[in-house]
């Protein structure tokens, strides 16, 4: 539940071995504080809940936190979002699917990704390890120590599941799923069934509280921010407001060449109406 009766003290200072400094709070009448080793940091928090409760945001009477710190705190990264999808769908789909969800989620993970001041791993030596981390039980392989650095960087490099909702992060996306690893262009089929299953791996987990839940029966955690890419895909009043328009636009045009192709493949040559 939430609540708009918040009350935010002033910061309390308590001296024992080291000073500490302590934010505290009620949301509707029940009592929250953070403990600080130093007052600047103390001083922040508190200044990011005033300005939450001036801005209108719902406090939680769970936790004590706005609305924003609390999709930042459930916001997890898509690495280890998709790591999750996997060890999920893995005992309910067959043989060939669990290969597409490797395969697919191999293809989308690197892109997912912020600088962390480290240098990236080798793409050849990043792919095996993620194909040995994604494949379940008996198919698992246990990564070797160049793997396990890649395994490393992922983790701290992949950013949250929230970044989907970048349009430009999307198209960054939309390229992978619509290229083979050598560069060229993906068939029709093989995008297809890259993107199906990238849909069902937004689908594990939820959108804002605000939204409804997309899960099928797999509720996950609550995802801050989750969009799906053919939501973002399909709103016409996106182009104003992506970073990179240019991008956005080709990525569709991509994906509605790829459906095409599919179809004509289907229909074979000739005028159709």
């Amino acid at each position: 539940m939430t609540s708009y009766d918040v009350s935010i003290h002033a910061i309390e200072t308590r001296k024992r071995q080291t000073t500490r400094y302590r934010v505290r709070w009620t949301v509707a009448g029940k009592r929250f504080g953070e403990t600080f080793a130093a007052k600047g940091l103390a001083e922040s928090y508190r200044a990011t809940l005033i300005t939450a409760a001036r801005h209108g945001e719902a406090f939680s009477t769970d936790t004590g936190l706005p609305e924003s710190l609390e999709r930042e705190r459930r916001d997890v990264s898509f690495y280890a979002h998709c790591l999750e999808f996997a060890a999920m769908a893995w005992p309910m789909v067959s043989a060939k699917s669990r290969a597409s969800i490797v395969e697919s989620l191999i293809c989308v993970i690197p892109v997912v990704v912020t600088p962390n001041g480290a240098a990236p791993p080798d793409p050849d030596v990043l792919r095996a390890a993620l194909r040995k981390k994604l494949n379940q039980g008996a198919n698992a392989g246990e990564p070797d120590e160049d793997e396990l650095r890649a395994l490393t960087w992922m983790a701290r490099a992949s950013r949250p599941v929230s970044a989907l909702g970048d349009p430009s992060v999307a198209a960054d996306v939309l390229d992978a799923l619509a290229r083979k690893l050598d560069g060229s262009p993906a068939s029709p089929a093989y995008f297809s069934r890259r993107r199906r299953v990238l849909h069902r791996t937004l689908g594990y987990g939820r959108v804002d509280d605000r939204d409804r839940p997309h899960s099928r029966g797999h509720p996950g955690r609550a995802v801050p921010g989750l969009l799906r890419l053919h939501v973002l895909l399909n709103d016409a009043s996106l182009g104003g407001r992506c970073a990179d328009p240019q991008r956005l636009r080709a990525a569709r045009g991509r994906m509605r060449l790829a459906n095409y192709r599919g179809r004509q493949h289907h229909r074979g040559p000739g005028v159709h109406r």
